[in-house]
């Protein structure tokens, strides 16, 4: 039944077991007891650029003060927890989008603390942590939000059981202790969880309207059509309203919540009353804001109902988290809680590296495994190798083995579920930046340098994901060409300049010959990539891609 309410919770439970691990958590929280909040930005994967010098010659020494307390109490880590997410069942954040730290007071020369969010939803998963104004928001065209204080700040993370309509002992839909409760059992008394709970018991009957209305919220219609469209779960009112108040008197303008919550059939605006508020929606949910602060809205928040369906327990959760939905149990140990992001389930489940995998082939079962650095076909010798080379130079199609091997070094094709989980593992060490991970199977041989994943990508395509100057002298070694193509054409350099890869590796890239002309199958090319990056702010870009190539051709 909580799947009426959420039907993402594979997606969320994949989410979940990808968070930073217990022993960051509590690296983090140590380095934030000690005053070093640089460190515990580094351990939540997060580059900061910001200069709190910069920041008082700019804006002053108080305003400079307020950025600097806000800085000494900023959990990363926790954020992680309530940062939005790309749709269709993906584990990355969602692109072109910035988290702004909800501030106490601001007006259009305030200093605002920003989290940027990757670029794009298969780019490096890395936030940056900046400062801007509203006007710098504005002239960016890039989605942003307000981030409630209790998502971030540690001082005041209590106040995510108000924020989530909790009882003083317990969440909605569970025991204190955790434990699910019955569907039967949602919504019987006069808590403020059970009120909370007949809230998501008219969501879940479709009696979206009434739902809204019971947190206060009025809308200009009177029947129950759902408040967004039919791909999502349907939006948690719950909390809003307060959110709304909260941004309303902070910003001292009117706030609007997403675009994609409210559904078309409300033409391009949708007003709606929040007492003496009003709250403007866009019907478009690709528009960049302009003015008016985000408010942060979304569906019964995912975490509960993990809890409920039984795919998390409390101890799962973040400590602050946590902490916060169950006041009544013992505080967590330092270091537990929180999933492994290394070891998110058992290496047998997704397909160790190296192990061998069963192929039919010619009416057999014959074996194929990563050894030494390569797919080895353990059923086949060299003769048959040979003749195989040479029916494929003279245009034969190939079958069992060979056809597992070519979609390997290619991505084109199917291989076996157990092959394909081991492709895909490797595929989400990297994107999880686990540099040391690829190092060790590459030295031992589990993993092979020249695999390519079912877009063509190569571990050069990759790169970007982890530590790439450790890792690109090993694919040069191995063979990779530098201009390595994926399915449709896409070179590594041009991978990397879509997908907000750092100009180290861009620049390692053309410096070892990548073509900056190189096209796709649809005529697209990493100099053209450059220069709308470099229209978007990132001048430099464009002369210092062009700088090297010059540079390179001339050697």
């Amino acid at each position: 039944m909580i799947t009426l309410l959420r039907g993402d919770l594979a997606q969320w439970r994949r989410i979940r077991t990808r968070m930073p691990t217990p022993q960051a958590v509590a690296a983090a929280a140590d380095a934030r007891a000690a005053g070093d909040w640089r460190t515990a930005a580094a351990l939540a994967d997060t580059d900061v650029d910001l200069d709190l010098d910069d920041v008082r010659h700019r804006f002053g020494t108080e305003a400079a003060a307020a950025i600097d307390e806000d800085l000494h109490h900023l959990a990363l880590d926790l954020l992680l927890w309530h940062l939005p997410r790309h749709h269709g069942g993906m584990t990355t954040l969602r692109a072109r989008t910035s988290a702004v730290l909800a501030p106490r007071a601001v007006d259009h020369g305030t200093p605002l603390l920003r989290v940027r969010l990757p670029l794009s939803p298969t780019g490096p998963q890395r936030l940056l942590l900046t400062v801007a104004t509203l006007a710098d928001l504005n002239w960016m065209r890039n989605r942003w939000y307000v981030a409630p204080r209790q998502t971030w700040d540690v001082r005041e993370t209590a106040a995510l059981r108000a924020a989530w309509g909790c009882s003083a002992d317990r969440p909605p839909l569970l025991a204190p202790d955790g434990t699910p409760l019955p569907w039967s059992a949602l919504g019987t008394g006069d808590d403020a969880a059970a009120a909370t709970e007949r809230v998501y018991l008219m969501l879940a009957a479709g009696d979206y309207a009434a739902a809204w209305r019971a947190c206060g919220i009025e809308l200009p219609f009177t029947d129950t059509k759902a408040l967004q469209r039919g791909s999502g779960p349907p939006t948690c009112p719950v909390g809003l309203a307060d959110e709304i108040r909260a941004v309303a008197a902070t910003f001292t303008e009117r706030p609007r919540f997403p675009a994609e919550r409210v559904d078309t059939l409300f033409g391009a605006h949708l007003n709606v009353s929040v007492g003496d508020e009003l709250v403007a929606a866009e019907s478009d949910p690709h528009d960049y804001n302009e003015g008016p602060p985000t408010v942060a809205s979304g569906p019964v928040p995912a975490d509960l109902a993990l809890l409920h369906a039984g795919l998390m327990t409390p101890g799962d959760l973040h400590p602050l988290l946590r902490a916060a939905l169950f006041p009544t149990l013992p505080p967590a140990l330092p270091g537990a809680g929180v999933p492994s992001v290394r070891e998110p389930v058992p290496e047998s489940a997704v397909g160790e590296p190296g192990a061998p995998v069963r192929v039919r082939c010619r009416g057999e079962w014959h074996l194929v495994g990563v050894r030494d650095g390569a797919l080895r076909l353990h059923g086949h010798d060299a003769d048959e190798l040979r003749r195989e080379q040479a029916l494929r130079v003279m245009g034969g199609a190939s079958a069992g083995c060979f056809a597992v091997r070519d979609t390997w070094l290619t991505g084109a094709g199917r291989l076996p579920k157990a092959l394909a989980a081991q492709r895909t593992r490797v595929r989400e060490r990297m994107l999880d930046g686990d540099t040391d991970w690829l190092l060790d199977g590459l030295a031992r041989g589990v993993v092979d340098p020249l695999m390519r994943d079912g877009s063509g990508w190569s571990l050069r395509h990759m790169a970007m994901w982890v530590d790439h100057p450790r890792l690109l002298p090993l694919l040069d070694a191995a063979g990779l060409p530098v201009d390595a193509r994926d399915r449709i054409g896409r070179t590594p350099l041009y991978v990397a300049l879509m997908n907000g890869g750092d100009i180290a590796l861009i620049r390692a890239l053309v410096a070892a010959g990548a073509d900056p002309y190189a096209q796709t199958v649809h005529g697209a090319s990493a100099i053209e990539e450059a220069t709308y990056r470099s229209s978007r702010g990132d001048r430099a870009l464009l002369n210092q891609l062009w700088d090297d190539h010059r540079a390179a051709a001339g050697r």
